[in-house]
């Protein structure tokens, strides 16, 4: 990496800690965010349990949450805007509820391409507190090590420290591939922490590609942290019969445990509530409907790898009955022959703080990204029937009536917004603004 970059990628700013027994901690910059920098916020609170709900500020950026929760005597999780508006910026993190020590600190950070290379949280209980090492994949990136503890008096070699409070972030740049640790010397405490890697002087490619489901453009979905966020729409509860309908280019299967998802509205943590549908590690169509993932759920699975690099119109219909038996999913308008994951449904699906996304997943952003193209993506408040469905081709796309209730066909072009063609205006963001 060159003189040029290394300067261009620094901390600008640190937002001091606020803490105290809250359910949304608020911290604010000193100075008006520059436009197009990034904004890292790290919310951690003492307690062994609760999430991060979400994360807004004044200026109406998005945050995405960019590691899991890490649950402990003391939890935290990061999130990331990336491309902020400039201007001056207060940001809150809401909490699933009112949390002991809750507390929030901000970076303002220049020249990060919106790559997270890599990830790594920890805690300890131990003086010294060492958060690594963590292994890069790209030479050009930027090191942010953030620790929840006592106030540091140093940190580690080749670090840059950037405050000297209790909860401390510190950063370096680096120019090799290799493995790094991020260090503070601090008395024992409970501390909890992280280490993300972002990639350096690559900018993201725009969302929109030609290469289109019925000759128009589609959403390029490869690039992560990429996906559209619809916001707080269409919270259906268990007893709402629907339909979801897309087209797909999936060009690679997502690795063991991850995923490339369709669409999702669950929370970013437990107990994950909500609805989505996404293709598994086998290259298989995956529905979960959500009250809590650990016992009261249902999940079905598609038996075609649909990960061929090829287009596919997909589609999974619900009835509302609460059952996996009210479950279809659709593959180029054949039924899929489905197994069945769980059918434990009984609870309440729709949490607040729930938020639709096409393409990605909060908490999971860098992992869960689409592997590929959407296209013509829509949701339907009734189960559309099986002659429906087997109907639809590149030149008989879904049609709008009084069922649909949204419709991206992602040709704008240009731009960060995907307009909704249902009448409805529940327009999507794309989540990294070009």
């Amino acid at each position: 990496m060159g003189t040029v970059a290394q300067i261009a990628s620094a901390v600008i700013q640190i937002a001091a800690n606020y803490g105290g027994t809250l359910t949304q901690p608020t911290n604010s910059f000193n100075n008006p965010v520059a436009t197009g920098d990034a904004i890292v916020v790290f919310v951690s609170w003492l307690g062994t349990d609760g999430y991060v709900v979400s994360v807004t500020d004044s200026q109406s950026n998005l945050y995405l949450a960019v590691d899991p929760i890490r649950v402990g005597v003391t939890s935290t999780q990061t999130w990331v805007c990336y491309g902020a508006r400039g201007g001056p910026c207060s940001v809150t993190a809401t909490l699933s509820s009112f949390r002991n020590a809750s507390a929030i600190k901000l970076a303002e950070i220049s020249g990060l391409s919106g790559e997270l290379d890599a990830t790594l949280t920890s805690n300890g209980t131990t003086a010294n507190p060492v958060i690594g090492p963590i292994t890069t994949a790209n030479a050009n990136d930027m090191l942010i090590g953030l620790e929840r503890g006592a106030s540091p008096s140093a940190v580690g070699a080749g670090w840059t420290e950037t405050d000297t409070q209790a909860n401390n972030i510190q950063y370096r740049v680096t120019s090799a591939v290799g493995s790094y640790t991020a260090r503070w010397t601090a008395p024992a405490t409970n501390w909890n922490g992280a280490i993300l890697a972002f990639e350096i002087g690559d900018p993201i490619s725009a969302w929109v590609t030609t290469d289109g489901y019925g000759g128009n453009g589609c959403f390029d979905a490869t690039d992560p942290p990429s996906g559209f966020v619809c916001g707080n729409v269409l919270p259906y509860e268990r007893t709402q019969p629907w339909t979801v309908m897309a087209a797909i280019k999936m060009l690679s299967k997502p690795p063991s445990g991850k995923a490339n998802i369709i669409f999702t509205n669950v929370l970013a943590g437990e107990p994950y509530s909500g609805y989505e549908f996404w293709v598994d590690s086998n290259g298989f169509l995956h529905v979960r409907i959500i009250s809590d993932i650990a016992n009261n759920y249902i999940g079905k699975v598609g038996t075609t790898n649909v990960c061929d690099s090829r287009w596919h119109f997909v589609a999974e219909t619900y009835d509302g009955s609460s059952s996996a038996a009210g479950v279809n999913i659709y593959l180029d308008g054949v039924l899929q022959a489905m197994t069945t994951e769980s059918d434990t449904l009984t609870g309440s699906i729709v949490a607040a703080g729930q938020q639709m996304l096409i393409g990605n997943q909060n908490g999971r952003s860098s992992t869960y990204f689409a592997r590929g193209y959407i296209d013509e993506f829509s949701i339907h408040n009734v189960v559309r029937s099986a002659g429906y469905i087997a109907a639809i081709s590149p030149t008989n796309l879904p049609q709008v009536d009084a069922n649909v209730q949204l419709m991206y066909h992602f040709d704008e072009g240009n731009g960060t917004i995907a307009y909704d063609a249902s009448g409805n205006h529940l327009n999507a963001t794309f989540s990294i603004p070009q």
